[in-house]
């Protein structure tokens, strides 16, 4: 990519919305963008929370959906992500290190003062009649299971390798047509909650 994360951070004050598209990579000939991680591993550790917290400001200006893969650490970049996100999606799998994780998190995003609304707990790779039950998650890391997303290791392989989505691997298999339903849930769900913010705004206005 011609521009990646670090130029971004240390240009975003400068860059309109125009500006700030030409700096993103664009996926086809879609609607989908990405930020490109820096070429050298040095220049992500100078990004700083602050200018995180200016480039999501930006492109909420722009975009109707921005996801983020903060990854397995958490530092003050990836908790200022999270502080900014209307939805946060903890994934999980069906094994007890994962699981205990998943508790872990579940305690600080409680000490950070997340509301509960805010998280949903996803299992990824998921089989029917695993040893461990999904109500046995639940009681362990006190929250429901929001979605689950079968497991089909050889589609999810193969749209790797050739780095496309499932859907053009085939369009049918299960994960595709699941990864569908997810993405129309997460979107009704994020529509209901801003209809729900302006109405409460407008009462209040009155």
């Amino acid at each position: 990519p011609p521009f990646a994360m670090d130029y971004i951070a240390d240009n975003i004050h400068n860059l309109d919305e125009e500006e700030l598209l030409k700096t993103l990579s664009k996926y086809k000939n879609t609607s989908l963008y990405v930020i490109a991680d820096p070429l050298n591993i040095d220049k992500s550790q100078d990004i700083t929370a602050e200018q995180i917290k200016s480039i999501l400001n930006a492109l909420k200006k722009t975009f109707s959906y921005i996801v983020i893969d903060i990854g397995t650490n958490i530092d003050t970049k990836t908790i200022t992500a999270l502080n900014n996100s209307d939805l946060i999606l903890l994934i999980a799998i069906v094994n007890l290190p994962a699981i205990r994780s998943t508790q872990r998190c579940m305690e600080l995003f409680e000490k950070l003062g997340y509301p509960a609304d805010k998280i949903k707990l996803v299992l990824n790779r998921y089989m029917e009649n695993e040893d461990i039950k999904t109500s046995d998650i639940e009681e362990v890391v006190k929250q429901k299971v929001y979605w689950k997303i079968p497991n089909n290791y050889l589609t999810m392989m193969s749209a790797i390798n050739k780095g496309v989505p499932v859907s053009e691997i085939n369009p049918e298999a299960n994960i595709a047509i699941n990864y569908k339903d997810f993405a129309s849930k997460i979107s009704d769900y994020l529509i209901t909650q801003k209809l729900n913010k302006n109405y409460n705004k407008r009462e209040l206005n009155i």
